[in-house]
């Protein structure tokens, strides 16, 4: 799921290009995954457990591209490392949960999920605002490169390494 919310931020950052004045490319892409992860959050929130239960026990073939993903937001920003931690645990556990099929436990685990995706989604429109400030936009390239190798990766893997 994770892994879906950050390849729709990641394309959707990219109609701001031409909307936006002026436009930093990484500030772009901070808020569009800020916007999908608070989405998450209110779906999370809204399913009922046994529903998230279902869903939690497709993440094993995800969980790896979404901590990838997550990995590539430490590398540009380390100082939010803490809610991406927090993000990866809370899965496992839900992970584990589903499997236990441990729903009051779901229940309460789903709600602190959801609390640790919205922490980091605002942790990533103050870093947007941050660089829109600066206006520096040259020491993105490198780190935009390797966001577009994991979302190329993620998205032309063999068809049985997608969800079923």
């Amino acid at each position: 799921m994770l892994r879906l919310i950050l390849a729709i931020a990641l394309l959707g950052a990219l109609p701001l290009a031409a909307e936006e004045e002026p436009f930093h490319p990484v500030a772009a892409i901070f808020r569009s995954i800020a916007d999908g992860l608070s989405q998450a959050a209110q779906r999370i929130e809204s399913a009922s457990p046994e529903a998230m239960r279902e869903k939690i026990l497709y993440w094993d073939t995800q969980l790896d591209q979404a901590s990838r993903g997550l990995e590539l937001l430490e590398t540009y920003d380390p100082e939010i490392k803490p809610h991406t931690d927090a993000i990866q645990e809370s899965m496992e556990r839900l992970r584990r949960l589903a499997q236990e099929r441990n729903i009051e436990r779901i229940n309460t685990e789903r709600l602190v999920l959801a609390q640790h995706l919205r922490a980091l989604a605002a942790t990533l429109v103050e870093e947007a605002e941050r660089l829109e400030s600066n206006g520096n936009g040259s020491s993105w390239s490198s780190w935009a490169q390797s966001v577009w190798e994991w979302f190329s990766e993620t998205y032309n893997a063999p068809e049985s390494s997608q969800k079923p």
